[in-house]
């Protein structure tokens, strides 16, 4: 049988990235560091979803200031999605939390409402409510 295990992420700072997903409720639950130092793997998990943040000591930056719309169009996984119960309320958390918001919040063609935020790496991180599979 298959199951869903982790999403990865390259992170270019490590501590930022932790930060930022410890406010959205995340706990780290592994880490892992190469010997010379080159590479740090950490897992942060928030129930059933885990996250595997790679840290390379020398990596290539994320172009942050993409669109989504410019994202979308290029092959590959674009974002990921945490359902919450208020995107109103997660809207006014990220704004006071000073994220980077990507998109407004919309009325969604397959959910109910959404909106974007970009995390310190420039990843795009959905927030949907969807009260049509709670």
């Amino acid at each position: 049988m298959v199951r869903f295990h982790h999403v990865s992420l390259s992170v270019n700072n490590l501590q930022r990235s932790l930060d930022f997903y410890k406010k959205l409720g995340f706990r780290q639950t592994k880490e892992w560091k190469q010997d010379d130092g080159s590479l740090t793997i950490v897992h942060i998990t928030l129930e059933d979803l885990t996250l595997e943040l790679f840290c390379y000591k020398e990596h290539q930056k994320n172009s942050k200031n993409k669109t989504l719309e410019q994202d979308l169009r290029l092959n590959g996984i674009k974002h990921f999605a945490l359902q919450v119960k208020s995107v109103q309320k997660m809207y006014e958390f990220c704004v006071e939390q000073n994220f980077e918001i990507a998109e407004p919040i919309t009325n969604g063609r397959v959910v109910d409402k959404y909106f974007f935020v970009k995390d310190p790496d420039g990843i795009f991180v959905e927030f949907v409510e969807d009260t049509q599979n709670s």
